[in-house]
């Protein structure tokens, strides 16, 4: 009886041993199934990571290469717009540095001592001479014209009234009484016709012969300039007469004083004439006031 007494115990002892095994080793079992799990969750988002990882470096890659175009790109347009500073800069240099060459040499030939005064003179003679020489010469004189509207500082309606003809040239008086002659010879007919017509209805005979032998032997060269006796009765005549012998200014009264309806068949002459007259007075008076501009006497060495 006392060994059953003393193995008793023993036996109670055992028995939750033998139930706890089971419930180790089902605990044993979830730990690893979950460290298992978090490997594989550890690894997952370890991947994830990486490609979000990859993604960002692309994106720095690719915005660092724009940055890298737009940089260069502008760098470039920068070395172009540079480079076109610098060519137009070179220009103006040049152009400047050739006037001033000329500008150098006009005061060498004018005078190397010469006072400013003095060379403003003597350049404005030279330059009103050209300009007077090229309109009666029919060719431009756009270049002098602007030199001497700088050296003008006055009444600027002088060189005004030769602005229409300094890019193209003015018409010579030659070429205006060649313009101009249809319109006389015109006007000679129609005069001629009507001093006929009067003879043969109011005439005697003999005024009638004498009119038909004249319309029969009369023969005028064509350019030949009108005889005074025309210019005098006739004021068509009077202003190709004017022309034939140069007197712009003449012929641009004349015509100012012919009847209305002569004109209208002229056309723009009259606008033409009146302003060759005036750009001819205006050169005249120009290149005159020149000349009295210049020093009567030579200005003294300086020692």
């Amino acid at each position: 009886m006392k060994a059953l007494e003393d193995k008793a115990p023993d036996k109670a002892a055992r028995a939750p041993a033998a139930d706890l095994a089971p419930k180790l080793a089902a605990l044993q079992g979830e730990v690893e199934t979950r460290t298992k799990a978090n490997a594989e969750a550890d690894q997952a988002l370890g991947q994830r990571l990486d490609a979000l990882q990859k993604t960002l470096d692309d994106r720095v890659k690719a915005a660092t290469e724009a940055v890298q175009t737009a940089t260069q790109a502008s760098r470039e347009a920068a070395e172009a717009g540079r480079s076109t500073a610098e060519a137009a800069t070179k220009a103006l240099d040049r152009r400047l540095q050739e006037q001033a060459e000329k500008v150098a040499a006009l005061d060498k030939a004018v005078a190397l001592r010469a006072e400013a005064s003095t060379v403003q003179a003597a350049l404005k003679v030279v330059t009103a001479d050209r300009i007077a020489a090229a309109l009666d010469a029919g060719v431009p004189y756009a270049e002098p014209l602007a030199t001497l509207r700088k050296l003008e500082t006055g009444d600027t309606s002088r060189i005004d009234a030769l602005a229409p003809f300094a890019d193209k040239g003015a018409p010579t008086a030659d070429q205006l009484a060649a313009e101009f002659r249809p319109i006389t010879d015109k006007a000679a007919a129609a005069r001629k016709a009507a001093a006929s017509k009067d003879v043969a209805a109011n005439g005697d005979l003999k005024s009638r012969f004498l009119s038909i032998a004249d319309s029969i032997v009369q023969v005028r060269k064509v350019d030949a300039p009108q005889t005074a006796e025309a210019a005098d009765t006739d004021p068509v005549a009077k202003v190709q007469a004017a022309l034939d012998s140069g007197a712009l200014l003449e012929a641009s009264q004349a015509y100012a004083a012919m009847p209305q309806d002569l004109k209208a068949q002229a056309g723009g002459f009259g606008a033409t004439l009146t302003a060759r007259a005036a750009a001819a007075q205006a050169a005249q008076a120009l290149l005159s006031d020149a000349f009295k501009g210049l020093p009567t006497t030579a200005p003294a060495a300086k020692p």
